[in-house]
């Protein structure tokens, strides 16, 4: 086998790890050994070796114990310059083992595969595979202690193909000059022990405003005294053993030492959990590790009790596998598997490239597939944008400017080429302002041209007061006038009043007017009492009045009580009246959940008030039971009635199962009754089968009945095919009957494709594929507000003239309120008369609101009378 190492080598790893999942420790051992050995200077130089042979490939998921390989696993086999098989009585029983060396051999020859002995004696520790050849392989023993160290020296000689006795005798010679180091060293203690003790053992606590990543080592930006932390809403931590030492932990803090309300952001620049229910979600610190060398081996971001959420391991010094852990596995799943970093001269992110298992782009929840970043001299982040599929950037910009103390005072954003633009919450720029400790004080949005103006929350301008630990005790909101307005952010009042406890915790909000009267919100309380655990987690938040009375909010309780268990997870939630009595809301009186041992919830049980399983009407279930996979995908999903026995709820089915493909995307959805028997749901299909691209985008999917024959449903015929652009927006879908012909529907079009304006959003839709060739209707032009809300729709065709559409109408008018609310809704005719809505039977649509929550519709027809309901 001709194996290819150097730097112009074109396999991606140097070796895969296979192993049975029995053998995980000394996988995860030998990985690490394997990818921080640093080959000595000397044999570096003689063969045109690199410093360390990486990557080496180890799947990090448990896999199943299957005899078939994903896709995944193929491409990192085939990209693979080596097979390591670590043989045990466990491998040679393992038939993904078996699978992965007859792959491999099959795909580069045997030679290539290297094995080491972890328990029993060879031939029968070995895969059937390898004893099927007749040929013993070579093998490293690992088996013994005293010996694990020159195996694992012979694995490094045999995959760096150098002779096994000159890599011994100058890894020989590397130990004895680090020796004569340490004794210069230990003299030098001698005279200077506390000078040393202070530079590397020492442990160091430094506080910053901010980080920049540098070769992937967290360093602070803007330093702070512990003074100023201790009165700041929030800072980071920094805590290293040795003054020159790259930090082993950071955290996220309030102004009392604990975890901040809203934690940190994730490595994709996002943020979980949440101050009240969620808290376990939330990232709260950081911890790092580091090669003999000082380089970064992997950051691990963990929650308030110091459990894993996220990692990024290098696998080389500028690609990183992304990692959700436990806590935060049954979240968001992008199907990110490595971030490649490009770095400035400084060693600063200034690109950040997501990608999935087999190197190709791939998209976070924010359809960003990665993102392009600069700095100032000091290292604050200036300026940030999206990047599409093919690395290039796209809107919308963000661009950050600093005071002279380094303060965020002004974020504004731009299209690519550097003019305003208006954000989706309606501003073009935000500026604030701060107090002597550095917290935020005021907060003002601007249109394009300077003006003051109201977000989508309805404030132009917010200020904030804080105590003396810089907890956040006083919120007032104000509109583009200058006058006081409530908000969503404020529960539909004007002020928000806080106090806190000594762990920075929220036990008290109050919802004020301007003059500092108790105004209960539209949650229909004006108070809110929580009460903490001795872990901070909330055990009782009670809703009062204005009159600081028990009363019920707008869900009908007044108290709603937690419990937890010994992880952090909530496992019961109880809704009580006034009088602390259980009460029914529309989740029942009480919610029991229970947790697999990675804290993903895998049963929702709902109850009356005397304890009993609640029926849901939403639902048809009193218990909700799921299955998940090793990802935490839902792979079945059960509905039971109160004696625990399946049910039917209101789509038809009490069994849900699901199918993904390797990289996450929803592959198939079946559905079944209570007998475990197939069964067509309330939109028509039984089966519904789907294919993605490389962004997660689905560009197919089909329906089928229950004897799984293609079914039609509805406009949507058989299915479809999509087509998308490389920022993953959707430009052309294509509806399908049985036989791949067109399918019309009652649309009169089998394909539309999509326009985008230069702000990314869908500015006309064009219909193709008519019955009879062009169809009637040629294309929808769309109008948009400020937000990208759709304010009007016209329908014309071919010829450019006003037609009816295809729900009934030439025209659709939707009035809404400056902040984007929807008050009317209107259907013309091509003579610009109102018209009743295909299907709805309705003309005008008016929804009435009371501090900014939908409280009626009101339906009329084309000849102005009331109708009872509409679509």
């Amino acid at each position: 086998m001709a194996v290819e190492h150097g730097p112009g080598a074109s396999l991606r790893y140097w070796a895969f790890l296979s192993y049975a999942h029995a053998d995980s420790a000394a996988a995860t051992r030998l990985h690490r050994e394997l990818e921080h050995y640093t080959l000595p200077a000397s044999v570096r130089r003689a063969h045109r070796l690199p410093k360390r042979l990486i990557p080496v490939f180890r799947d990090l998921e448990e896999l199943e114990a299957s005899a078939s390989l994903t896709s995944r696993l193929q491409a990192a086999l085939d990209e693979s310059r080596w097979l390591i098989v670590l043989c045990s009585k466990a491998s040679a029983r393992s038939a993904y083992v078996n699978a992965e060396v007859e792959y491999f051999a099959s795909k580069h020859g045997p030679q290539g595969i290297l094995c080491v002995l972890l328990d029993g004696d060879p031939p029968s520790v070995f895969p059937a595979a390898l004893r099927d050849q007749g040929e013993e392989p070579l093998a490293a023993d690992l088996r013994s202690g005293a010996a694990h160290d020159v195996g694992v020296l012979k694995l490094v000689a045999a995959m760096a193909v150098v002779n096994f006795t000159e890599l011994r005798d100058r890894e020989a010679q590397r130990r004895q000059r680090r020796q004569l180091a340490a004794a210069a060293v230990g003299a030098g203690a001698l005279l200077g022990t506390a000078l040393y003790w202070d530079l590397f053992v020492r442990e160091h606590v430094t506080y910053y405003d901010k980080f920049v990543r540098t070769d992937g080592i967290w360093t602070g930006v803007d330093r702070i005294s512990r003074k100023d932390a201790s009165q700041r809403h929030a800072s980071y931590r920094f805590l290293r053993s040795g003054r020159l030492n790259p930090p082993s932990r950071v955290d996220r803090t309030n102004g009392s030492g604990h975890c901040t309300a809203s934690g940190m952001a994730d490595v994709l620049g996002q943020h979980s959990g949440d101050e009240w229910q969620s808290r376990n979600l939330r990232i709260c610190s950081a911890r790092f590790s580091y090669a003999r060398d000082g380089s970064i081996r992997a950051e691990r971001l963990l929650n308030m009790f110091g459990d894993p959420l996220q990692s990024l391991s290098y696998t080389e010094p500028d690609l990183a596998q992304f990692t959700r852990e436990g806590f935060a596995a049954a979240n968001a799943r992008s199907g990110i598997y490595y971030v490649h970093f490009e770095r400035d001269r400084l060693g600063r992110d200034i690109v950040m490239h997501f990608l999935h298992s087999r190197g190709q782009p791939r998209p976070d929840d924010r359809k960003a597939f990665g993102y392009r970043m600069q700095y100032d001299a000091r290292g604050r982040e200036t300026r940030r944008s999206p990047l599409d599929a093919d690395g290039n950037e796209v809107g919308p910009v963000t661009v950050n400017e600093y005071d002279a103390r380094g303060h965020l005072a002004r974020t504004r954003f731009e299209d690519i080429d550097g003019r305003p633009r208006v954000s989706r919450q309606g501003v073009a720029r935000f500026e604030w302002q701060y107090d002597e400790a550095g917290n935020p004080i005021g907060v003002a949005g601007f249109d394009a041209d300077g003006s003051p103006t109201a977000n989508r929350d309805r404030w132009a301008r917010v200020t904030y007061a804080y105590d003396g630990r810089g907890n956040r005790v006083r919120e007032a909101y104000f509109d583009a006038q200058g006058l006081p307005t409530w908000t969503s952010s404020s529960e539909g009042t004007e002020v928000l009043v806080s106090r806190f406890d000594d762990r920075g915790d929220r036990i008290r909000v109050e919802g004020r007017s301007a003059d500092g009267a108790l105004t209960e919100g539209f949650g229909g309380s004006a108070v809110l009492v929580a009460t903490y655990d001795d872990r901070g987690l909330l055990v009782e938040a009670a809703e009062l009045d204005r009159h600081e009375r028990p009363t019920r909010n707008r869900n009908g309780y007044a108290i709603n009580r937690f419990r937890y268990d010994d992880r952090g997870n909530m496992v019961d939630q109880d809704f009580l009246d006034p009088d602390g009595r259980p009460t029914r809301t529309r989740w029942g009186a009480r919610i029991r959940l229970r947790y697999d041992e990675r804290s993903n919830i895998v049963e929702w049980a709902f109850f009356d008030e005397e304890g009993r399983r609640h029926l849901r009407p939403d639902r048809g279930a009193a218990v909700l039971s799921v299955d998940r996979d090793e990802r935490g995908n839902v792979v079945e999903t059960r509905l039971l009635d109160s004696d625990h026995d399946l049910v039917s709820g209101p789509d038809g089915h009490a069994i849900l199962r699901y199918r993904y493909d390797d990289f996450g995307n929803l592959a198939e959805l079946r559905h079944f009754d209570e007998n475990g028997m197939p069964v067509i749901n309330a939109e028509g299909y039984s089966v519904r089968r789907s294919r993605f691209d490389a962004g997660g985008n689905e560009i197919e999917r089909r329906h089928y009945d229950d004897r799984d024959r293609p079914a039609s449903v509805g406009d949507d015929g058989h299915g479809w095919n999509a087509e998308y652009d490389s920022r993953g927006r959707l430009l052309r879908r294509r509806h399908v009957d049985a036989t791949g012909s067109p399918h019309h529907g009652s649309r009169g079009y089998a394909a539309v494709r999509f326009e985008y304006d230069g702000s990314g959003v869908v500015a006309a839709e064009h219909y193709e594929e008519g019955e009879n060739g062009a169809p009637p209707v040629s294309m929808a032009e769309i109008v948009r507000d400020r937000y990208d809300l759709e304010v009007e729709r016209r329908y014309r065709d071919a010829a450019g003239d006003l037609v009816i559409g295809p729900d009934g109408f030439a025209i659709l008018q939707t009035e809404r309120d400056p902040f984007g609310n929807e008050l009317r809704q209107s259907c013309l005719g091509t003579d610009l008369q109102p018209v009743n809505r295909r299907g709805g039977g309705w003309a005008t649509k008016t929804t009435r609101y009371e501090r900014g929550v939908a409280v009626e519709r009101i339906f009329h027809d084309r000849d102005g009378r009331r109708i009872e309901s509409g679509v």
